[in-house]
């Protein structure tokens, strides 16, 4: 028996028992893990590491945070950041006055360093709260680590409505966060195709994890058959890159 034919009596196997999208889905998901080993140079892997992605967002949210110019407020930054390393509680301490006092960076570092028990125990329901009360003062940072946390307790109508409003008003990282977690929740080629503009609109802007997102979903085929060779072109450039 040839190898078409077993996968043919397979998958009609499979699909007589409602598995056959699953097979199917399998295969195009090894197909594109092909594709970029095949093709994607290790810069590439870079490019989709989380890290670069955090840096782009960091960037792009740069100019959306809200101006903290008291000069007292800066020093005690500088303070947590001096003691971040040997004494993480005494930095957390200093981030949770600051915040107490108004402070919206404080509010984010606050936020972060009770999700990652970094000097305290973890504590993801005071990193919500220090995430929602910064969104509250202004900051767009805080609505990607918001809706993070959201989505993972299953709060999904929270975190489509607030990622729903950073699209609305142009915030780019909504737009792939938006379509990431729509996906991740509902992996399915329908649900692919009704976020392909927000994940579009993301690559577009130069968001690294939205443009390589993009070329491996249309290499994978979840947009047609016929946009498989245009992913795999879009894998190439930006191998190339």
């Amino acid at each position: 028996m040839s190898r078409w034919t077993t996968w043919t009596w397979s998958a009609a196997w499979y699909g007589k028992a409602g598995g056959c999208d699953r097979v199917i889905g399998e295969m195009r998901c090894r197909f594109c893990s092909w594709l970029c080993d095949r093709f994607c140079s290790p810069d590439v892997r870079k490019i989709i590491s989380s890290r670069a992605s955090y840096e782009w967002e960091e960037g792009f949210a740069a100019d959306w945070e809200p101006e903290e110019a008291d000069d007292a407020v800066r020093n005690g930054w500088h303070e947590a950041a001096a003691l971040k390393d040997r004494d993480p509680a005494a930095a957390l301490a200093i981030h949770v006055k600051l915040a107490e006092g108004g402070s919206v960076f404080s509010m984010l570092k606050a936020g972060y360093y009770y999700s990652a028990g970094c000097g305290t125990e973890k504590d993801l329901p005071a990193a919500e709260e220090f995430y929602r009360r910064a969104l509250c003062a202004g900051s767009w940072r805080a609505t990607i680590r918001y809706a993070d946390l959201l989505f993972k307790r299953g709060a999904h109508d929270e975190w489509r409505a607030t990622l729903s409003d950073g699209v609305q008003k142009g915030f780019i990282p909504s737009f792939f966060w938006l379509a990431w977690y729509s996906y991740k929740l509902s992996p399915k080629g329908r649900t692919a195709r009704e976020v392909r503009y927000l994940l579009e609109t993301a690559a577009d802007a130069g968001h690294p994890s939205a443009r390589l997102t993009l070329a491996r979903w249309h290499a994978s085929g979840k947009f047609g058959v016929r946009e498989i060779v245009r992913g795999v072109r879009m894998i190439r450039a930006i191998s190339f890159e």
